[in-house]
């Protein structure tokens, strides 16, 4: 009876409780018209507000650029070229003091260096005369020629192999074929049977086929001389399309020499630009005056063999100037190369650019193009003309041709004399067809035999070529090893104690000129940024000893940072990028913006404060007169979230099992219904909706019902 009593009492006390909160106790409105007070039970409305967090600190502005120049030695200013106030350009001269020494030094090292120079000239002028170029030449020329074989061999290496695998399979296929038409033919043969073709019938058809052979006999005969004189004016119209090619070649020679005599100084009107040319590896100039001395001959043996051809159809002159002319796109080859790659080692400088290098290089590019053009045309016009476009070869094919056609008509006409003396027409037919069917097994057992006679010379011959290639390979690394010896004695004479003093020499004074420019900079102030010259301590004509403590100072106006420390507990909300507002007191009527640039890692105490130094570029749009030190509050935005929807911090609660966001909502029924939101930033006091809401709904501030207790220490529900 006691613990009812208990019970009932806690009840009635828990109702008094739920109605004094429903009908006693109202809410405080804010001008949001959100709730602010302590939850209960009552139906608020979902309103809009205006999320807003900084983070408030302060500091000094500070010029970023500005810098204190002076002169690091003693002299006199004799250049003073900005005053106070003025703008200037990074790298600029601002001043300088008379240098008129150090030139003078620069002058006589100059000379110097040249005199060495020339010494070490002269010297391997002497050593060029030992052969030491030219053996350098040969080793290049040697080098060119092995790595060209050995490419050679591995191609033909890979082409033999395919070749032969190749030709393999034909002969298989040509085999198959043979099996195939082996058995066909046996078929026939024991399917022959004797015919009763009329004999006048057989005999017509092949007198009409004999008549078709004499025809083309006597039309061939009759034509011979005529066929034959055509194509040997075929031919005589080659050769003297050769002859005025090889007249036009040499025009083009001596036109090519010239324009490479140009860029190698050999005119009297000299390359102007001959000095910066090939001027970082100059051994390309050397190189291309060798080759073009070999040229030059190349083109003498070309005229000569010109001259000696006797008329515009001399195949054996015009042949060997052919050759002549092979020779010297060979030479003219090796020269445009090495004044191509003297290009390519050019040293640009005012009137010589890289586009003026470029259309140098181009022109003898297209040189070295056309000769190697020309040298790999060349071999198979002279071939053609030695082997396969001759007189004599030409009559020789008229001859086997007409010889053909004689032997056809032969053999027609025993064909048709076989058929007449043949008493027995009908066994003579059935023994003509099997003979026929026998002739074609023959026929094509001959040509598989041929083919395995081909495939072994194929094999016989690619075995000899490579061989051949080897050998040649073995006799140019034989060749190479003797340019090496020879080579290696004359690159001895280096080693001698007169090249390597003439050598250190020039070296010793090119260092010694780079030390006198380089003192050069200490005669001169130079801006190193752009900016406003704000104060100077010289004057024009002062002489300045070492010590002189005189300074030129330079600041760029247009940036200025501000350096502030923002504690341990707000820096986690900081980021590089935030925008920041502030005020100068300076200029208490104006608000500055500015973005973060960078967060000190380093924790800095302050009286015993953790804070974080942070800086600030501030934005100047209006040009005002900044300075540094000038005070500056900075609040720095950290959060900016206009008009939100947002419902109590309350009035969002979260499904235990989902752990999804919802809210009671007061649908038009007057009834309470779950909705599921999604929420974003909060203040501890409200929530912003993102989704799931909208203005003006109405929600319920707690989710609770006074009618309705559950009493987990119990275990079970009392409900009205």
């Amino acid at each position: 009876m006691k613990k009812k009593i208990i019970i009932w009492s806690i009840i009635l006390i828990l109702v008094g409780l739920g109605i004094y909160f429903k009908f006693i106790k109202s809410p405080t409105v804010g001008s949001t018209g959100v709730s602010t007070h302590v939850a209960t039970n009552a139906v608020v409305t979902v309103n809009k507000k205006s999320f807003h967090s900084t983070v408030d600190t302060s500091g000094n502005t500070k010029i970023k650029n500005e810098q204190k120049l002076r002169f690091n030695t003693a002299g006199r200013i004799t250049e003073l070229k900005f005053n106070v106030g003025d703008k200037v350009r990074k790298g600029e001269t601002i001043a300088a003091i008379d240098a008129s020494e150090v030139y003078n030094s620069i002058e006589k090292v100059k000379i110097r260096r040249d005199n060495s120079q020339v010494k070490l000239n002269k010297f391997l002028d002497n050593l060029k005369s030992s052969g030491l170029r030219k053996s350098e030449l040969d080793m290049q020329i040697s080098e060119s020629r092995l790595r060209d074989k050995q490419t050679e061999i591995a191609f033909m290496e890979k082409e033999h192999a395919k070749n032969i695998e190749q030709k393999y399979i034909e002969i298989l296929e040509q085999k198959n074929s043979y099996k195939i038409l082996e058995k066909e033919i046996k078929k026939n043969i024991s399917g022959l049977k004797l015919t009763g073709d009329d004999r006048e019938k057989i005999i017509a058809e092949k007198k009409l086929d004999l008549e078709k052979s004499e025809r083309e006999y006597n039309t061939f005969k009759e034509k011979y001389d005529e066929k034959l004189v055509q194509k040997i004016n075929e031919y005589n119209g080659k050769l003297e399309n050769q002859y005025f090619s090889l007249q036009t070649a040499i025009t083009e020679a001596e036109r090519n020499i010239k324009t490479i005599e140009l860029v190698l100084n050999l005119w009297d009107d000299d390359f102007k630009y001959f000095d910066y040319f090939s001027a970082q590896k100059t051994e390309h100039k050397s190189w291309a005056r060798t080759y073009l001395s070999n040229t030059k001959a190349s083109l003498k043996h070309l005229e000569t063999a010109f001259n000696n051809i006797k008329s515009k159809t001399d195949s054996k002159n015009i042949i060997i100037a052919l050759e002549k002319e092979k020779s010297f796109n060979e030479s003219l080859y090796d020269t445009a190369n090495q004044i191509v790659k003297g290009f390519e080692n050019s040293v640009e400088t005012i009137g010589f650019t890289a586009a003026t290098i470029s259309g140098y290089s181009w022109q003898y590019e297209a040189i070295r193009s056309s000769a190697n053009s020309k040298v790999s045309s060349a071999n198979a016009t002279i071939d053609s003309l030695k082997n396969y476009d001759s007189i004599e070869k030409i009559e020789a094919d008229l001859n086997n041709e007409f010889v053909s056609l004689g032997n056809a008509i032969e053999s027609k006409k025993l064909d048709i004399k076989r058929v007449f003396d043949n008493q027995d027409f009908l066994v003579g037919t059935s023994d003509y067809n099997i003979e026929a069917e026998n002739f074609k097994l023959k026929k094509a057992k001959l040509s598989l035999d041929h083919a395995d006679v081909e495939f072994e010379k194929l094999q016989k011959n690619q075995v000899e070529s490579l061989k051949q290639a080897k050998a040649d390979l073995e006799r140019l690394q034989l060749d190479h090893k003797d340019l090496v010896v020879k080579n290696t004695e004359l690159n001895d004479l280096k080693t001698n104690e007169e090249y390597i003093l003439l050598k250190n020499d020039v070296k010793d004074n090119q260092v010694s000129l780079e030390n006198e420019y380089k003192k050069l900079e200490n005669y001169i102030l130079q801006a190193p940024f752009d900016g406003i010259i704000t104060k100077t301590d010289i004057k024009l004509w002062d002489r300045l000893n070492a010590d002189t403590q005189k300074y030129l100072s330079i600041a760029d106006p247009d940036t200025i940072e501000i350096k502030t420390f923002v504690n341990q507990s707000d820096i986690v909300k900081v980021k590089t990028g935030m925008t920041t507002s502030m005020k100068l007191d300076a200029y208490e009527d104006k608000t500055f913006s500015g973005v973060i640039t960078e967060i000190d890692s380093t924790p800095t105490d302050q009286n015993g404060i953790t804070k974080f130094e942070t800086k600030i570029v501030l934005y100047n749009p209006e040009n005002l007169k900044l300075y540094s030190g000038m005070k500056a509050n900075v609040k720095i935005n950290i959060q900016n979230i206009p008009d939100a929807i947002v419902v109590p911090y309350t009035a969002v609660n979260t499904e235990t099992t989902t752990e999804k966001k919802y809210v009671s909502v007061q649908n038009e029924d007057g009834e309470k219904e779950r909705r599921y939101v999604t929420t974003g930033y909060t203040d501890g006091q409200y929530y912003q909706i993102t989704e799931g809401l909208t203005e003006w709904e109405k929600v319920y501030e707690l989710d609770y019902d006074p009618t309705q207790f559950k009493w987990d220490e119990f275990g079970w529900w009392v409900e009205f």
